[in-house]
């Protein structure tokens, strides 16, 4: 091998250990940082206790004070008639109603918080695989230095270099 061609393989490779060095740490900050906060998505996804009890109490409450205007309505109307009958049989029906609108609330309310618990627990993990996609996009990069130290080496060119926007192009001596 001459020695322009040795000098050229010798540069390459420190580019490539440099190259290799710079993506190793920038990948242990990047999962360092985001990995705790993945976990924690996937150990506790969705809404938050409180905002899940809040989405309970909205659908009770607003089912709750419907039915208590047409209960306080058909008092009304029962005792401005004097018939005591009418509201007992109103009353009555208005609370079988009022079971079945809670039921419908609450089936809701919880068919929204577990959509939401699933909707979390998947953005974690698509989270988590573009991490390990990221990785292995640097390591691939990394390892195409490897096809330029050969090449540097049985041309005595400069080899493969790191252009603009992580393109590894060739670099002609």
């Amino acid at each position: 091998m001459a020695r322009g061609q040795s000098q050229a393989a010798d540069k390459q490779r420190q580019l490539t250990n440099s190259v290799a060095a710079g993506q190793g740490v920038q990948g242990q900050q990047i999962l360092g940082m985001e990995l705790p906060a993945l976990q924690q998505q996937l150990q506790h996804p969705g809404y938050d206790p409180v905002t899940e009890a809040a989405i309970r109490r909205s659908g009770m409450d607003a089912t709750n004070t419907a039915f208590d205007a047409s209960k306080f309505s058909a008092a009304q109307r029962a005792g401005s008639t004097g018939n005591d009958a009418m509201f007992y049989a109103s009353a009555n029906d208005l609370a079988q109603k009022r079971a079945a609108g809670l039921s419908i609330a609450s089936t809701g309310a919880e068919v929204e918080i577990g959509k939401q618990k699933l909707q979390s627990q998947q953005q974690a993990i698509t989270d988590a695989s573009q991490l390990y996609g990221f990785n292995n996009q640097s390591m691939t990069n990394l390892y195409g230095q490897g096809t330029g130290l050969l090449d540097a080496r049985s041309k005595g060119g400069t080899g493969v270099s790191l252009g603009p926007f992580g393109y590894w192009g060739g670099n002609k001596a």
